[in-house]
């Protein structure tokens, strides 16, 4: 995907879904529910996880999906890796 050429419907839907999946893993990790993983593995996760959100909520060709859900997921993303 480039700057230059718009996203298509289809990237959307799958980028929109990938949102979701980042929301679903911050809150696992948040409700403790990745015993399996480390706490650096935790902590990778969350960062990447939450990065991920971040990059994607910026880009400018959004059409009608609802983002609400995101940035509070960010800012409790964020929290999380404050300690």
């Amino acid at each position: 995907m480039s700057d230059e050429e718009p996203r298509t419907a289809e990237e959307r839907a799958r980028h929109y879904a990938a949102l979701f999946h980042s929301v679903d893993l911050i809150d696992k990790i948040i409700a403790g529910n990745m015993e399996d993983d480390t706490p650096d593995e935790q902590s990778d996760s969350m960062l990447r996880n939450v990065r991920h959100l971040e990059i994607m909520l910026a880009l400018p060709d959004w059409e009608d999906e609802n983002l609400d859900e995101i940035q509070p997921a960010i800012d409790r993303g964020r929290q999380y890796l404050s300690g």
